[in-house]
């Protein structure tokens, strides 16, 4: 598959400090101006991608462990965020030098960003400060093992288990605590995701919406047509947006046997429109999906084909017209299919997008450390 040289790359290619805007064509025809970015000196690794910038280097503090997360990146229109030497960081989307936010010591894993205010959790418990900084407050106890999800006005959490683990909602005001579903039997638990109103969840092959006012959940798809083959396995990364559901999907349909005598079934990225929940929509048809987020009306997601019988594939950060475009490469990523094997090394789940420049964390293979990376996008697509 050809690689398009993308027309953006002398924006970010250049040295330190900001210079002018470049006027950029989108994929969709638009025109956009982006600024250079500027550079702070970040010191280089060997890593996927050498032609993006890094704007920021990700790494524990020296003798300590815990202290980085490579896996999680926030952001808002102006700034990233992320968690390195054991604090909080923010960056700015058009460069320059890394602001901490919190004192050493501070911050763990999982930072989110909702409603102005960052999550993450640390030393058995959820923590929130607002975005701009100030006082740290612990918000919900939670044991290590549990997973968790900011819901309006709550945190919702649960137990990533083979027994329908509960879900459980409490409040940000209040402070009670509520059960809202329980699953049954050996019910395998994915985890969930949340809007203004509901709690989507990965249970089996299921997709499951559950009320965040309390009531009946109700599981997505026809039966047929339906969700058989969605997991965490054909995704591993899932996106909830204000009008769809994005996920992977398995299909053994038209897949030939392998040369091995095993099937290996196709990996497709469908999306579920919460307004008619009972239709799938193929949205690319690019493998697994590490990690999406939706700018605009393009999905950015990291995929990876899966190897099957034959030599380790590498991972794609890719821009995804839904208008029905083509879809263009951005540029490789840290995400790795062995032959024979469904497992990914150096995967991350972090993702960000400007309307110049993809965001993402990526391993170094050379020291322990990840760099956070600005790629630039706006091609023509690919054939």
């Amino acid at each position: 598959m050809a690689l398009l040289l993308v027309s953006a790359f002398a924006a970010v290619a250049g040295g330190c400090g900001a210079s002018e805007a470049l006027d950029v064509g989108a994929g969709a025809g638009a025109s956009r101006q982006c600024p250079e970015l500027a550079v702070t000196g970040v010191p280089e690794c060997k890593r996927a991608s050498p032609e993006a910038v890094p704007l920021a280097r990700i790494a524990e503090l020296p003798g300590e462990t815990g202290g980085m997360d490579g896996w999680h990146l926030a952001a808002d229109e102006a700034h990233l965020y992320f968690v390195s030497e054991s604090r909080v960081f923010r960056v700015s989307k058009e460069g320059g030098a890394p602001e901490p936010l919190t004192p050493p010591h501070t911050a763990g894993q999982g930072l989110t960003l909702a409603d102005d205010f960052l999550y993450w959790w640390h030393e058995d418990r959820v923590q929130r400060m607002p975005v701009e900084g100030g006082s740290i407050e612990s918000v919900v106890a939670l044991p290590d093992g549990e997973d968790w999800t900011v819901a309006p006005d709550a945190i919702l959490s649960w137990q990533g288990s083979e027994s329908g683990g509960p879900l459980r909602s409490t409040s940000l005001t209040t402070h009670e605590t509520t059960l809202l579903w329980v699953g049954a039997g050996q019910a395998r638990l994915h985890g969930f995701r949340a809007d203004e109103t509901h709690a989507y969840g990965l249970v089996d092959h299921d997709l499951l919406r559950v009320p965040l006012e309390g009531g009946e959940a109700e599981v997505l798809g026809d039966g047929r047509d339906a969700l058989s083959g969605w997991a965490a396995g054909a995704g591993l990364e899932w996106l909830v947006t204000d009008a769809h559901v994005y996920l992977g999907r398995a299909s053994f349909e038209g897949v030939p046997v392998s040369e091995s005598g095993s099937f290996h079934p196709k990996i497709e990225v469908y999306r579920v429109a919460k307004a008619s929940p009972h239709k799938a929509e193929l949205v690319v048809s690019r493998g697994f999906s590490l990690r999406m987020v939706k700018h605009g009306e393009d999905l950015f997601l990291d995929g990876v084909m899966r190897a099957n019988d034959g030599p380790e594939t590498r991972g794609e950060i890719l821009r995804v017209p839904l208008d029905g475009g083509e879809v263009e490469r951005i540029g490789e990523s840290d995400a790795a299919s062995p032959a024979g094997s469904v497992r990914y090394t150096n995967a991350s789940a972090g993702i960000a997008v400007s309307d110049c420049q993809v965001f993402v964390p990526l391993r170094c293979e050379d020291e322990d450390t990840y760099r956070l990376v600005a790629l630039p996008y706006g091609g023509e697509g690919e054939e």
